[in-house]
């Protein structure tokens, strides 16, 4: 008579939380060739014209329907589902909830297993993970071994563009409901470059320069790698002309008229427009000697 043996000191593992590429399709996971055409072809192109299919006449009659009277008071109320609504919202909460961590749960062992299929002794983990039926066929365990991280890495590919359309989809909708009018998605591409690079100043901070003193300084910004430039030359302030007024001069023979031919205080005469009607005083002026003259 056998003994019994116990679940926990069995050493057979279940082969259904396993990866099985034995019981799949050889064309995608053993690169098996597609013969098409031709002896011992796999598929064959379908050469016949479709064939004529007999017409069936139909003895069904389409009635047009008629709408029932809409009454004046709705006899099913909402209030006669708030009751039922908040409990399936609190169970589809938690529903969600289970299904995340389920996720989570599943990517730390996705996560571990292709950690250990990097170590050195993989092929004493290879087992534990992808349904080997020859432990002594090296090339078996290499196949298994390569499609296994294909597989893994698919899978983390996958969940990691499900976290990033998340993400999206959650910013989406929580600038679609603060009703924000400032969209960024007509904004020209260096408004929206200039813009961008101002917020990561605000966010981050200044760009801080550091003079080594040799000609050099050492630039420190937090959104890139720090580097050293040199220090570039900046031109001396220009000199402002200093104004004299006639109060100041003590001799008049050192004031320079810059007279030369036609030239006086450094203008041409000749390119001097004239008024249509010759030289004449300023309206004021004349305004003035007009009422002296009375």
């Amino acid at each position: 008579m056998e003994s019994r043996k116990l679940r926990s000191t069995s050493s057979k593992i279940e082969t259904k939380a396993l990866f099985d590429f034995d019981n799949v399709n050889e064309y995608l996971y053993n690169d098996k060739e597609i013969k098409v055409g031709g002896s011992g072809a796999e598929y064959n192109y379908y050469g016949g014209q479709t064939p004529e299919l007999p017409r069936v006449r139909s003895s069904v009659v389409t009635v047009e329907r008629v709408l029932p009277r809409r009454p004046k008071t709705d006899p099913l109320p909402d209030s006669t589902y708030e009751i039922f609504y908040r409990r399936m919202k609190k169970n589809e909460k938690q529903m969600s909830n289970e299904e995340r961590i389920k996720n989570l749960w599943e990517l730390d062992t996705l996560q571990s297993q292709l950690e250990r299929l990097s170590q050195y002794d993989w092929i004493r983990s290879l087992p534990e993970i992808t349904v080997i039926k020859d432990m002594k066929d090296y090339d078996e365990l290499e196949r298994k071994k390569q499609l296994t991280i294909k597989e893994i890495e698919r899978l983390l590919q996958k969940h990691e563009n499900w976290r990033k359309r998340k993400e999206f989809h959650s910013r989406e909708m929580k600038e679609w409901c603060e009703g924000s009018s400032d969209s960024e998605y007509d904004m020209p591409i260096e408004e929206l470059r200039e813009r961008r690079k101002l917020q990561n100043r605000q966010r981050y901070g200044p760009v801080i320069r550091l003079n080594l003193g040799n000609e050099y300084c050492l630039v420190i910004d937090p959104l890139s790698t720090p580097k050293i430039e040199k220090v570039e030359e900046k031109e001396p302030p220009k000199k402002r002309k200093t104004i004299v007024t006639l109060e100041d001069v003590d001799d008049a023979s050192q004031i320079d008229i810059q007279t030369k031919d036609n030239i006086l205080f450094g203008t041409n005469f000749e390119d001097i427009p004239t008024y249509r009607n010759g030289f004449q005083l300023p309206l004021h002026m004349r305004r003035m000697m007009h009422k002296g003259a009375k």
